[in-house]
């Protein structure tokens, strides 16, 4: 199975902070935000595939619709937590595994 690409590097980068400089703490710092970011894109696809399954199983249309903005908060969470990335020197993109399938089985 081969590995995706998340790359928020440009919608990150457009919430850049200045932080202060601590060389010591910034690699640990990097990949601890960068394992967040990927994270949150995870989450996103999670509450998506759960939209998608809620919308099979008959549920109200505005509990789909609910799911589906929890998704959106996480794709933001995500590009929030790759600004942190870069704002310490790195780059919010990361090698992910491709999402898994989300259908529902029909029994």
């Amino acid at each position: 199975m081969s590995r995706g690409v998340l790359d928020l590097r440009a919608p990150a980068r457009l919430h850049r902070v200045q932080l202060p400089q601590r060389p010591h703490l910034a690699a640990r710092a990097r990949a601890t935000w960068l394992g967040r970011m990927v994270n949150e894109h995870g989450s996103a696809q999670v509450f998506d595939a759960l939209a998608l399954q809620l919308r099979e199983a008959g549920f109200d249309e505005a509990d789909v619709t609910a799911c589906r903005r929890f998704a959106v908060e996480e794709r933001q969470h995500g590009v929030l937590c790759g600004a942190v990335v870069e704002s310490l020197g790195g780059d919010a993109r990361a090698e992910i595994d491709p999402p898994l399938p989300s259908r529902v089985t029909k029994t």
